[in-house]
């Protein structure tokens, strides 16, 4: 009896003590399932979904990983994961383990004698002046014979041109 008017001045503590242990409601419930690994992924066919399924990796940054890696050509390195902007050492590092990228994958190119400054521009790798020179440098000098001759020009030097150097053609 003094139980009962023990539970009437304290409701919470009668609750508590009849709600059913977990002990007795595992018979009740299934197990819990274990998460799945996730399974590699190439990097270059990817969408923002499947981006977004590595953990640390939210719509935002999956839209922006797709988006570079359009604007990019596609990466023919998982060292370009550090290039996209807001993506966490930890993270890259993540991205790193669950993508891949194919040994035959070739990235779209810029032919450098046909391309216009807009469309160089647009590149991750070059700035609007840079594109801009080698347009200039085209039209007084004729057309590139090679990538590797764009060394001859001031704004673009050794390491932009060894990253360029995927990403750029020159037609036949």
């Amino acid at each position: 009896m003094e139980e009962l008017g023990a539970a009437k001045q304290n409701p919470e503590q009668l609750a508590a003590s009849t709600q059913v242990s977990p002990i007795d409601a595992r018979y009740d419930v299934q197990p819990p399932q274990l998460p799945h690994p996730l399974q590699p992924f190439d990097i270059n066919t990817a969408d923002a979904t499947q981006l977004s399924t590595v953990k640390g990796i939210g719509l935002v940054l999956s839209a922006r990983i797709v988006k570079f890696r359009d604007r990019l050509g596609g990466f023919v390195s998982q060292v370009q994961y550090q290039e996209v902007y807001g993506l966490s050492p930890e993270v890259v590092d993540r991205l790193r383990a669950h993508t891949y990228i194919r040994a035959s994958f070739c990235p779209s190119k810029l032919d450098i004698n046909i391309a216009d400054v807009q469309a160089l521009a647009a590149h991750p790798y070059l700035t609007y002046q840079q594109a801009r020179s080698m347009v200039h440098y085209r039209a007084q000098h004729g057309p590139f014979i090679a990538v590797e001759a764009l060394s001859a020009l001031v704004l673009i030097d050794s390491s932009t041109l060894e990253k360029l150097n995927p990403y750029l053609y020159v037609s036949p």
